[in-house]
């Protein structure tokens, strides 16, 4: 993650300041770039509480930490696999709805566009933006960091216990196919976090 020094930068007055600091900080190059730090001030702009999240809050930690490398890194040496990495990370840090966007949130991301684009091209990027998260909500991923949460908190309830408090089916009563359902989302999860953040799982 960034330094105190890095996140000092973070902490201007005003949005234009903040823009100005972000574009300075990342120095983008490309579309792609601008678009990543529009993203980037919306994601960070919503911080877990680490004590409250145990597990919700190494995956955002790994995929911001990741995010700020990728746009620090110049493009010569940006890999394709480090964008994956970002890819597979984010369905599992964005909520499962996404997050109401703002007038606030389109001033920020102008400020930053238009750094490097005219304005319609600049409308077009955050029009994209507004579609990140968006989309069917994803009860898997929700069921398997709240299930995980419980669990790691409540270590002595059963995953039957954890089904009843957490399945989101609608059923009056939990099923042995909503216990699959929670325990194939909670797999997926562990592999996740084994694979970026394994620490979580201690």
């Amino acid at each position: 993650m960034s330094s105190d020094a890095d996140e000092d930068k973070l902490k201007p007055a005003g949005k234009e300041d903040l823009a100005a600091a972000l574009v300075r900080r990342f120095r983008p190059e490309n579309k792609l770039d601008v678009l990543m730090i529009a993203h980037y001030t919306q994601v960070s702009a919503h911080t877990p509480d680490r004590g409250a999240h145990p597990v919700f809050w190494p995956l955002w930690n790994a995929y911001v930490s990741r995010l700020e490398k990728y746009l620090e890194t110049p493009r010569i040496q940006k890999s394709v696999e480090k964008l994956k990495e970002l890819e597979e990370l984010r369905p599992w840090i964005m909520p499962s709805k996404p997050v109401k966007w703002t007038d606030d949130h389109d001033s920020l991301a102008g400020d930053v566009l238009v750094k490097r684009h005219t304005y319609s091209e600049a409308k077009e990027n955050i029009q994209q933006v507004r579609q990140l998260g968006a989309g069917r909500p994803r009860t898997n991923v929700a069921i398997a960091i709240r299930g995980l949460e419980l669990k790691t908190v409540t270590p002595t309830l059963t995953w039957e216990g954890v089904c009843e408090k957490v399945c989101d089916c609608g059923k009056s009563q939990h099923d042995a196919s909503c216990l699959g359902r929670l325990k194939s989302a909670v797999t997926e999860l562990k592999s996740i976090l084994t694979k970026y953040e394994p620490t979580a799982l201690r």
